[in-house]
């Protein structure tokens, strides 16, 4: 029977991964490693496999599971469970982190003069620092990464009658929102199901469209297609966008890796896992979307997919607005540059009007100029398909927007967000220049 304990052994192998072992406090900073990154993102989930052998017993395995929940007022509240490998002994606990009062053992880690070195997980890399401690016959090695201070990415624990062994093997980021795939309204893929063998084989699709996005949730439609892609039934199902469990991250585990799949649909980063003759292909980016799925007589395709992001949407009605703010951050103030209001004026078939109006911080000079937006020949208002593109969630002063990321170092370094053809915030840095940012304020947009 199943049952709930935190046992003296589990409680041994809890304290060196969350908690700091002895070492002097760290007496100069790396100015490059920013401190206590793992816990600044609400979301952010981690799992690592320890191991433990003790002289004349067997070894003993859990796994250890980690989610920061909330982040607020410099503090963050984590959730963490322990459960053995025989799944006979489980524990969970909840309790917060100070991100703005680093402990001892954590600022040791980001000291400088640490040698670094680039550990392999199976799952993904990690850049890491790493820390050697020796207390009473003790001696303790841990890789923290360099990026998600104070990550430790592996640790191993020697003394004379035993040996722990700490390995991460999942991290979750969080850099993306788990219910990334159904926040834009009108997105559809397509998945063709094969399955059988020779002349016995059989295709069937799926295909699901995103009708409707609230702030609490989404309502999606999915329909069964017959073989000439008509559809022979459909169902409407609410999707409501609640915090993913802890295990969404902590199961994918050694046999995971980042990979790019090409399928029907086109080219997708995702996770591939392997496990015992079954493959599968699940996106990065959109989580919950798959790519691929492979085992004996049986496999799945994306076939089709459709961001929703329609490059023309704003100009399609007259009286649709936006307004950016430009500004430069010099010596950590914000120094404003520029506001510039775009409005639709008149809407045709085949082009729409459009005032743009430039305004100088403090009412200074102001310009304005009427020009055209065309749309292109066989415009039939539909969403393009998918061509490599990332989406994010992007927050700007005007709204939270699942926006299409773009990066360029063609003229320094510059990244953009935009959402239905209105980038929506734009960033800029290049040498010995202060970084310049564009960002959305307000939008009225039928």
């Amino acid at each position: 029977m199943r049952r709930i304990c935190l046992s003296a052994f589990a409680l041994m192998l809890l304290i060196p991964v969350v908690l700091a072992q002895d070492a002097e406090p760290a007496k100069t900073l790396d100015p490059s490693i920013k401190l206590m990154e793992l816990y600044a993102r609400k979301g952010r989930n981690w799992s690592y496999r320890v191991v433990s052998w003790t002289r004349g017993s067997s070894p003993t395995v859990q796994t250890n599971s980690f989610q920061v929940s909330s982040v607020k007022d410099g503090s963050a509240k984590v959730t963490e469970e322990t459960v053995s490998a025989d799944g006979n002994s489980y524990s969970s606990s909840t309790y917060s982190v100070s991100i703005k009062s680093p402990s001892s053992d954590q600022l040791s880690y980001a000291a400088e003069g640490l040698s670094e070195e680039t550990l392999d997980m199976g799952f993904r890399k990690f850049k890491c620092r790493k820390h050697v401690a020796n207390s009473d016959g003790l001696q303790v090695t841990t890789w923290v990464s360099v990026e998600f201070h104070p990550l430790v990415v592996k640790r191993v624990k020697i003394a004379s009658g035993s040996t722990e062994i700490t390995k991460l093997n999942w991290f979750d980021t969080a850099d993306v929102d788990p219910f990334q795939l159904y926040r834009k309204q009108g997105r559809r893929w397509t998945i063709r199901t094969v399955s059988g063998a020779g002349g016995a084989k059989t295709s069937s699709s799926m295909e699901y469209r995103v009708k409707q996005v609230r702030e609490d949730g989404a309502t999606f439609t999915l329909s069964v297609l017959d073989a000439d892609g008509k559809s022979m039934f459909s169902q409407d199902t609410d999707i409501p966008f609640n915090a993913p469990s802890m295990a969404m991250g902590g199961g994918r585990a050694g046999n995971t890796e980042m990979v790019t799949k090409t399928c029907e649909a086109g080219d997708f980063q995702c996770y591939h896992m392997n496990d015992g003759g079954f493959e599968s292909w699940s996106s990065i980016y959109w989580p919950g979307l798959t790519v691929a799925t492979k085992m004996k007589n049986y496999s799945m395709e994306l076939v089709d997919f459709e961001t929703g992001h329609d490059e023309h949407q704003f100009f399609r009605t007259k009286g649709n607005f936006y307004v950016t703010s430009s500004y430069t951050t010099v010596n950590g103030e914000k120094k404003p540059e520029r506001t510039i209001r775009v409005e639709v004026t008149e809407v045709t078939e085949s082009e729409a009007t459009y005032t743009m109006t430039v305004s100088e911080p403090g009412g200074g000079k102001t310009t304005s100029d009427i020009l055209t937006h065309t749309f292109p020949a066989d415009d039939e208002g539909e969403a393009v398909s998918y061509a490599g593109e990332i989406e994010q969630m992007v927050e700007t002063p005007a709204g939270s927007y699942p926006a299409l990321y773009t990066v360029s170092d063609a003229y320094g370094h510059s990244e953009s967000w935009s959402w239905n053809g209105i980038v929506i915030l734009a960033k800029m840095t290049g040498d010995g220049a202060n970084p310049h940012t564009t960002e959305l304020t307000e939008l009225k947009m039928e």
